[in-house]
């Protein structure tokens, strides 16, 4: 990974740029879903395990992506769209992190069905139950961070419905109530993400290693920050450059007029000089 966005996009954008590029985004999540689906179910071991060695010897050395982009289940179209938008603009390939959890619960029922049931098979095993499930959701977070390390960029798909405010109760004890309010997420598949995203390492893409001779040119792009461990993901949006649909409309006409080959490299200017809000954000 070397670079990680929060992405705010407003109607306004989805019904003049996106929402014309669905069609080509609803492929795109059908093409990594089945991947994803056939890849999972070759590598579940007699046991009931998975086998995560030869799932990443196998997979994640071949399967290259763009983009990574985390988002609440409640937004599927709106990022199918934007995936779409992705790819049709600017040729980029995304892997849709849905398509990894949003197969959690079937790939579970498979091995359930086959590994946990009772002697009386009428109910499952609640000890055998705990037990895959555990080990399931620790494979797919495997999963999902390997993804996330290969991918160039990280973009964080944030809404209503993926981030709430909520207050902070010591703000509030200790009477301090100018910043009263903290964000926090109920998906653990969104907690673990932008977790993540403050652990990788970053990542430096080759074409960009031959264009900066020193890597202190590419803090003023992006700066890492320490991770404080929580249950919020304030800290984790705080290390994330903001692109809002103004940053999204400019990046699209930069790249139709800009002599960079790659459209990333064009987003990383944008956001070096800031050119559109005039001041400089560090993510």
């Amino acid at each position: 990974m070397y670079s990680k966005f929060e992405v705010s996009v407003g109607n306004f954008c989805y019904g003049q740029e996106m929402n014309s590029h669905l069609s080509s985004g609803q492929s795109i999540f059908a093409e990594c879903r089945s991947d994803v689906k056939s890849v999972l179910e070759k590598y579940i071991l007699p046991t009931g395990a998975l086998d995560g060695d030869m799932m990443k010897e196998e997979w994640f050395k071949t399967q290259k992506y763009d983009v990574f982009l985390s988002h609440s289940h409640k937004d599927i179209d709106k990022v199918k769209a934007f995936s779409g938008w992705l790819y049709d603009k600017f040729g980029l390939k995304c892997f849709i992190d849905s398509c990894v959890w949003g197969y959690c619960d079937d790939l579970l029922r498979k091995i359930d069905d086959k590994y946990c049931w009772n002697k009386s098979g009428e109910t499952y095993n609640y000890e055998r139950r705990n037990y895959s499930t555990a080990h399931v959701h620790m494979m797919l977070s495997t999963a999902l961070t390997e993804v996330m390390d290969l991918s160039e960029c990280v973009m964080f798909f944030n809404t209503p419905n993926s981030v709430s405010l909520v207050d902070d109760l010591n703000c509030i004890k200790n009477g301090n109530n100018k910043h009263g309010k903290v964000k926090v997420s109920i998906s653990p598949w969104i907690y673990h993400e932008l977790a993540m995203s403050s652990y990788l390492k970053q990542t430096i893409p080759d074409r960009l290693r031959k264009k900066y001779s020193t890597f202190a040119e590419h803090s003023e792009i992006r700066a890492q920050k320490e991770l404080e461990i929580q249950y919020k993901i304030s800290k984790y949006l705080e290390g994330m450059n903001k692109l809002s649909d103004e940053g999204l409309l400019m990046w699209n006409n930069q790249y139709k007029k800009s002599k960079l080959v790659h459209p990333l490299d064009v987003l990383y200017e944008q956001y070096k000089s800031n050119a559109y809000t005039g001041e400089v954000i560090n993510g």
